[in-house]
């Protein structure tokens, strides 16, 4: 009787206690990946029949629904002759969709009584480290960069460099490297590494500054006429910029390429200066730069202004030569009394850069020659020259005059100018047999009259000297000397003319002897009689005799012995001698 009334307490007891009790579940820690069971324990020790468990999940979306590829079990546990203990255990593989959500245990026991129990899962799991952030940053800009790994519990996320063992930024998480001002030396690879647990986890990325630097040009700014011109212009940029190559006030893109490009001209000329453009296009930006090219030339002198003036005016010549850059310019005069012509000394008149003027005030017969203009160029030099001529009017020297000595009058004329002048001697007009003695030397010209008169009754005679550029008259006055006091320098016949006249009759009289004595008789036979008659016949087979003294004054006058007028009286006083002689 005592057995039967604990055995209907019993049962009262564990209805009631299941009721008001909770099952308890128990919650393993939860993996990712890996298998878990879950157990849940129906509340009370009664004994009697089995009570149903169920589980049930509630996800992300709010609605109870059960764990997918879950399984479930049930078994009852007994503890005693009137006790019992049911469980029941929910296996599954974990994921991280579990994490964060609830598991239900129900349990209905007889008489549709439920009484339930849950729990929130918490399953440990990691993500892929995830980056966001823009890859490329302009230069002077903010680099912006955020590492985040979904994970339980959080990762510790850290920033570095590739090959740097400095850690730049770290955070749990999620973390964000932030460079303010970024510049080239920031790109570069960067390492976001997450350690979660005894696992760690990274990722790369590059990141690329963006930047351009002024266009630099290299090259010769100043070349020679006919030299190459080479200019490159490269441009430090990233990513590479587009460089061009062109003329200012030209639209023609003479060269392009990228990163770097070469302007090559061959034969540069006067027309290739100028100032070159290098243009560099970057993304959005563009760049340039400027360049003066000069094309170094030297053209050949020119000499202005009149080379033939009159004496007393002013010389100008102007010597200009067409160059770059400006070539000096230096006159010489080559036929200068100071400079001397066996060293080939120069005396320096004037000097200039691009054009010299020579000016020389109240010029004379002197300042006559040859000027020479030189240029003098970077490694060149270049000349040009012109003759100057000054001209001036005849004029008649004072000390021209006449002496008269034993009725032979005897006149000297000096005359200069420019051109040389002629002499005329009016006088001459009226006399057939005269003696005239011509010189010369440099502008000036001496001119000597020799002549018999009887009763002359002028006291000058009359001497005209004309060039192109005009005419000189002069009356010279006649000064008689007696024959003792003799002026040999007036003297129309020199001693050694005498000397050399006697000499040629006393020749010429010893060619006559010989052409006597070479006479032969001729015989002429008359028909009857045999009488002889002797005729002298002078022999014409030796003309060598006259060509001898014909080759004899030719020699004379052709070597500048003697001049015409002197020959003429040479053969005067040959004539006399030879008589004498003979």
């Amino acid at each position: 009787m005592f057995v039967l009334i604990w055995a209907t307490f019993l049962l009262c007891v564990c209805a009631e206690t299941g009721l008001s009790q909770k099952p308890r579940v128990k919650i393993p820690t939860l993996t990712e990946g890996q298998q878990a069971t879950l157990t849940c324990v129906a509340p009370g020790l009664c004994s009697g029949s089995a009570p149903e468990i169920t589980w049930t999940w509630r996800g992300a979306g709010g609605t109870e629904s059960y764990i997918t590829g879950s399984s479930t079990s049930f078994r009852t546990k007994t503890l005693t002759a009137f006790t019992q203990r049911h469980i029941s255990t929910l296996t599954f593989n974990s994921s991280a969709e579990h994490h964060n959500t609830n598991v239900t245990c129900k349990i209905r026991f007889t008489g549709e009584k439920i009484t339930e129990g849950g729990s929130t899962l918490k399953v440990n799991y990691v993500k892929e480290v995830n980056i966001t952030g823009g890859t490329n940053v302009k230069e002077g800009e903010t680099l912006n960069l955020t590492c985040s790994v979904e994970s339980f519990p959080p990762s510790l996320i850290m920033w570095s460099k590739l090959g740097s063992d400095i850690t730049l930024h770290n955070d749990t998480g999620s973390a964000t490297l932030s460079i303010i001002n970024a510049t080239t030396g920031h790109s570069g690879q960067y390492v976001c590494t997450a350690k979660h647990m005894n696992n760690t986890l990274q990722e790369n990325i590059n990141i690329t500054v963006i930047y351009i630097r002024t266009p630099q040009i290299i090259g010769n700014t100043i070349i020679k006429e006919g030299d190459v011109l080479n200019l490159t212009c490269s441009v430090e940029s990233f990513p590479p910029s587009l460089i061009m190559w062109s003329k200012l006030g030209s639209d023609i893109i003479l060269h392009n390429d990228t990163g770097s490009a070469t302007l090559y001209i061959i034969n540069g000329t006067t027309g290739h200066s100028g100032q070159y453009v290098c243009t560099a296009k970057h993304m959005n930006n563009t760049l340039q730069e400027n360049i003066n090219i000069t094309v170094m030339y030297i053209r050949t002198p020119q000499i202005t202004g009149n080379t033939i003036i009159k004496e007393g005016d002013v010389l100008n010549l102007t010597c200009s030569v067409e160059s770059f850059p400006p070539a000096v310019i230096m006159w010489r005069d080559l036929s200068s009394k100071t400079n001397s012509k066996d060293t080939g000394a120069y005396t320096d008149l004037q000097n200039d850069s691009g054009s010299a003027t020579l000016v020389i005030q109240n010029v004379t017969a002197e300042d006559s020659g040859q000027y020479t203009c030189t240029a003098t160029h970077p490694d060149t030099t270049v000349t040009s020259s012109v003759s100057v001529i000054v001209s001036w009017f005849s004029k008649i020297q004072d000390v021209s005059e006449c002496v008269l000595q034993a009725e032979v009058l005897t006149c000297v004329c000096i005359s200069e100018g420019f051109p040389l002048p002629t002499i005329k001697w009016p006088l001459l007009g009226n006399h057939k047999e005269y003696a005239i003695k011509t010189t010369v030397s440099n502008h000036t010209v001496n001119s000597t009259v020799s002549l018999k008169v009887k009763n002359h009754g002028n006291s000058t005679v009359e001497c005209v000297s004309n060039n192109e550029k005009g005419e000189a008259k002069k009356n010279l006055m006649i000064r008689s000397v007696s024959d003792t006091v003799a002026d040999s320098s007036v003297l129309n016949v020199g001693y050694l003319e005498i000397i050399i006249a006697f000499l040629i009759g006393v020749v010429l009289s010893a060619v006559v002897c010989c052409l006597i004595k070479k006479c032969s008789r001729k015989k002429t036979k008359n028909s009857g009689n045999l009488d002889e008659t002797l005729e002298m016949v002078t022999s014409q087979d030796d003309p060598q005799v006259f060509m001898f003294i014909w080759l004899f004054f030719f020699f004379l006058h052709n070597y500048k012995v003697f001049n015409c007028a002197q020959i003429s009286s040479l053969l005067k006083y040959t004539y006399l001698v030879f008589w004498f002689s003979i």
